[in-house]
């Protein structure tokens, strides 16, 4: 057994560095920065007098970086983007308008079928064991009928009966992405305010935090080039009657009921005082979701 071992010595780098600022000459001591809470102190000496001026964090972060930071081209709708620790996070604006939606009751299927918010727009790959659901789509990109079709996967075959579209007028959205998260609020109103009171979507599968159930669905990391791609898989994907309940006034145990209604009434607009507040009770408005969520 070897037992000689190389063992470096501790470097006092305190030390170190109280010897090297002795030695140097006070004539080659251009500035100091002094450091505090949220504040920057920069001392600067000119002869034998001295400045001070105070920077923002922003101003020596800009100081000291080089390259310039850039979002990119930022897609539509697009209000607020930033970086986090998390990665990139964007908050988009959606202004009230009707969407079309596949609506899948819990009981339809036969055989255990699994999360019926999953979906593959694309197809289904050949080693999947589940049924998929197929949207006739007209040239505009338009479901052309009222009913989804159920098609057979390889694997392991499950008996679905047809999922109803419906067509709903909704409010205004904000959808916000933070990494692989993303949330979806209701507001009042047609254009964007920061201060606007955050609603709760009248929809299901959004969580009472906000965030998004995707179900089986991955949307991705979020970005600029991908954020479009997790809106529209949102609403291409199946909904189900998870999560459905708190969303609304009229309907608080099962916000799919108004939703059917409004389809069946062909209602032009979503009727705004059927919104119910959030209940996170930080986040009230679009300026506390930078402030709490994505700071």
């Amino acid at each position: 057994m070897n037992t000689d071992i190389n063992i470096l010595p501790i470097i006092d780098l305190q030390n170190i560095s109280q010897s090297l600022l002795t030695r140097i000459p006070q004539s080659e001591l251009l500035a100091q920065l002094i450091i505090l809470k949220g504040q920057f102190i920069l001392v600067e000496r000119e002869g034998k007098k001295c400045s001070y001026k105070f920077l923002s964090p922003e101003a020596v972060e800009k100081a000291f970086t080089s390259k310039t930071a850039t979002s990119g081209w930022l897609p539509s709708n697009t209000v607020w983007w930033g970086r986090t620790p998390a990665g990139e996070a964007i908050i988009q604006f959606y202004p009230p308008q009707k969407y079309r939606i596949q609506l899948v009751e819990e009981d339809t299927a036969v055989g255990g079928f699994p999360d019926l918010r999953s979906f593959s727009p694309a197809g289904v790959s050949e080693d999947s064991a589940f049924t998929r659901w197929e949207l006739p789509l007209t040239e505009e990109g338009n479901p052309a009928e009222e009913t989804v079709r159920p098609v057979e996967a390889t694997g392991v075959q499950v008996s679905v009966e047809e999922a109803k579209v419906i067509t709903i007028p909704m409010p205004a959205f904000l959808f916000a992405g933070c990494g692989g998260k993303y949330y979806l609020w209701a507001v009042k109103g047609k254009v964007f305010k920061p201060d606007a009171q955050l609603y709760k979507p009248p929809l299901p599968n959004v969580r009472d935090d906000s965030s998004i159930c995707f179900g089986e669905n991955f949307p991705g990391t979020c970005s600029a080039s991908t954020i479009l791609q997790s809106w529209e898989l949102f609403w291409k994907s199946p909904f189900n009657r998870d999560l459905a309940q708190g969303k609304s006034k009229t309907h608080p145990n099962d916000i799919c009921c108004s939703l059917v209604s409004l389809h069946d009434l062909k209602a032009r607009s979503y009727p705004s005082k059927d919104l119910v507040p959030t209940s996170a009770w930080k986040i009230k408005t679009p300026q506390d979701i930078i402030n709490y969520l994505f700071s």
